[in-house]
């Protein structure tokens, strides 16, 4: 089963559950709690609007299970808005990704620009790999994890991450492990950053490995939706790999990847 394939049943998984929170709010009291600070007490309100008039009513103690059935239903509101969020990221990556499918012949337009540019390769590899040998902002959050050397000479975190920095310096592909890269306000730090030799264009290679849990799942997802806005496509200067406990990385995943973007 491809990547895509895991995503598409990810995807079915969270509307599924969307739709069965949907549900249960339908049968919880209507109106929302409100909490008010009164000098070193809490005070606990009932608020109700009909006809866009608002009613607010003060919970008394004798009300304590009401008032815990509509803190409960805020949090399935919560749940459900970060649901929505997540298939909306989804729904946008997937589209992007049958975009691609769909656009051969833009594919092949890149490869004929490709194959005129090749007369500039030799000058492009060798900015490439001047950029990559020039001293970088990395990731030194928790350096004792990056156990694993790799042939260019520094470590990485996991096997996964090791296989595609295998296969990097083997297709001499000028690279950057965990350079910094800030987003607006946001920072992260991608498995790879690439610089192509025959354009010298920068691409980002992110590894999620660990895609069978749920809070990992929400995280890329907002990851991407961060990438896709600020410029970030996959399938264009975005390459993405994914992985569970049932669907490890593979090297020909890896190797068709670098072929794909690179040759």
């Amino acid at each position: 089963m491809g990547y895509q394939e895991q995503l598409q049943q990810w995807s079915q998984v969270l509307s599924n559950e969307s739709a069965s929170i949907q549900q249960q709010l339908q049968h919880y009291p209507k109106g929302n709690l409100k909490i008010y600070k009164n000098g070193k007490y809490l005070q606990l309100y009932h608020e109700t609007t009909t006809d866009n008039r608002t009613v607010r009513r003060r919970l008394p103690r004798s009300e304590n299970q009401l008032a815990q059935k509509l803190a409960q239903k805020r949090m399935a509101q919560d749940q459900l808005e970060q649901l929505d969020l997540l298939l909306a990221c989804l729904k946008d990556y997937l589209s992007a990704e049958n975009q691609r499918a769909k656009s051969s012949s833009s594919q092949l337009n890149l490869v004929k620009r490709a194959n005129k540019e090749i007369l500039h390769m030799t000058n492009f590899e060798e900015q490439a790999f001047q950029w990559a040998n020039m001293e970088y902002p990395a990731n030194l959050t928790n350096p004792e994890e990056c156990r694993i050397p790799t042939p260019g000479g520094y470590h990485v975190r996991s096997k996964s991450e090791a296989m595609i920095a295998d296969a990097l310096f083997s297709y001499h592909l000028a690279h950057r492990y965990e350079c910094k890269l800030s987003l607006g306000t946001i920072t992260y730090y991608p498995d790879f950053m690439i610089c192509h030799p025959s354009t010298n264009r920068i691409y980002l290679w992110e590894h999620f490995g660990l895609m069978d849990d749920a809070k990992y799942r929400k995280k890329t997802m907002i990851k991407l939706e961060h990438y896709i806005a600020s410029g970030y496509f996959p399938s264009d200067n975005l390459i993405t790999t994914f992985e569970d406990l049932n669907h490890p990385l593979e090297l020909k995943t890896v190797l068709r990847e670098i072929e794909r973007y690179f040759r």
